[in-house]
């Protein structure tokens, strides 16, 4: 099976393989934590948020613990992550209106470059876009290593890696894929009640790790 250009069965089987996987309580989980971060201003951000419905998708629902609270980044990462949001809050605040699908990426190169890189250095890549997605989820999708290296090797037109450039790159794959399909990830959408890139996320998640 490619992918990027599956079959719309392919990535209906997929999604619904997910729904029927996915424990209640991780899927709440993810619910609440988006619905409690869309309540704040992101210039309101500060160690509160970072230490609660922050680290909680981060760690309770991303599983990414083990690399948060290694010695590189344990009891650091919270205020690095704080002030690497502060610096960029007007633009992120502004992702809060966008759609992904509907954006043209090229007016907002420099700014989501900035950002990623900003958040990596916090956080690394992995938890760097789901933070991201967290404070914006219509606008910036997820990735981790395997959905990474799966995307990359299929997507031609950019190169895709953990750098800044890279994760834009990928931007623009998870764009290009919401517009091939916009059907079938409406449908989807509509079914399940989530935002077209989460839908998408669950997509990956289930072909990547066959």
């Amino acid at each position: 099976m490619s992918l990027l250009n599956p079959k719309e069965r392919e990535i209906k089987k997929s999604v619904k393989e997910n729904e029927s996987e996915w424990e209640y309580s991780e899927e709440i989980l993810y619910r609440k934590c988006i619905k409690d971060m869309k309540k704040i201003k992101i210039s309101k951000i500060g160690q509160k948020e970072i230490k609660g419905p922050i680290q909680t998708f981060l760690i309770n629902w991303g599983r990414m613990g083990r690399i948060l609270e290694s010695k590189k980044r344990k009891s650091k990462w919270q205020n690095k992550l704080k002030k690497s949001i502060q610096i960029h809050k007007n633009f992120l605040e502004s992702t809060r209106k966008l759609d992904l699908e509907k954006t043209d990426l090229n007016d907002y190169e420099k700014n989501i470059k900035n950002c990623y890189l900003k958040i990596r250095y916090a956080v690394a890549p992995t938890s760097a876009s789901k933070v991201l997605h967290m404070l914006s989820p219509g606008f910036f999708p997820m990735w981790d290593n395997k959905i990474r290296e799966e995307v990359r090797k299929e997507y031609k037109p950019r190169k895709i890696n953990e750098s800044e450039k890279g994760y834009y790159n990928f931007m623009w794959a998870i764009k290009d894929f919401l517009i091939k399909y916009r059907v079938a990830i409406h449908l989807l959408n509509k079914r399940y009640k989530k935002s077209k890139l989460r839908i998408l996320d669950e997509y990956l998640w289930i072909a990547c790790n066959k």
